[in-house]
């Protein structure tokens, strides 16, 4: 495992919608690890996702495989969060109690980062707070505007997505986890 590989002086950041899919693995082997998990409409995750991999896949496919491409991604990406969603509900339902996961909504860390980590860092008693690391995050802020490198774009449609966006079980999610 990567503790063997590469052992860490403090913690590790992993970051990736995937390990949703193996949180009772990662549990297992890491039953104190310290889990965030940051939900997001899922009418921005999947176009957002589906976006990740045309710029991924774009290069072994000729241009006039791209429209193809992205009916195809479109159909795929889908399925893929089907399987995440039952995922986190199957282990929600499960382990709704633990202490060392703690559920964000991602619009809050975009509206409020500070309060956000404020909140994670209050959740999680180990981490400590500081002002100098308040004081480092309000500058790494200023310093690092939302869009300074640029903005991506995509959208429901350019995916063919519509439709895919009504079902049940988005619905279950954005109500038990977006809802305010």
């Amino acid at each position: 495992m990567l503790h063997d590989v590469d052992p860490p002086h403090t913690h590790w950041q992993l970051k990736s919608p995937i390990h949703a899919h193996y949180i009772n693995t990662l549990l297992k082997y890491y039953p104190q690890a310290s889990i965030i998990m940051p939900h997001r409409c899922l009418n921005e995750v999947i176009p957002s996702a589906c976006s990740l991999f045309l710029s991924l896949l774009s290069h072994y496919f000729n241009e006039d495989d791209i429209p193809n491409l992205k009916i195809m991604l479109g159909q795929m990406i889908p399925k893929f969060i089907d399987i995440t969603i039952d995922r986190i509900f199957e282990f929600n339902s499960r382990e709704s109690s633990r202490k060392n996961v703690f559920n964000i909504q991602y619009k809050d860390l975009i509206t409020d980062p500070i309060g956000t980590v404020h909140r994670i860092y209050d959740h999680f008693h180990f981490l400590q707070w500081s002002d100098e690391f308040e004081k480092a995050m309000h500058l790494w802020l200023m310093e690092n505007p939302q869009g300074k490198q640029g903005r991506h774009s995509y959208s429901l449609n350019e995916f063919h997505l519509e439709t895919q966006m009504n079902k049940q079980l988005y619905k279950d999610y954005e109500k038990l986890f977006l809802s305010t």
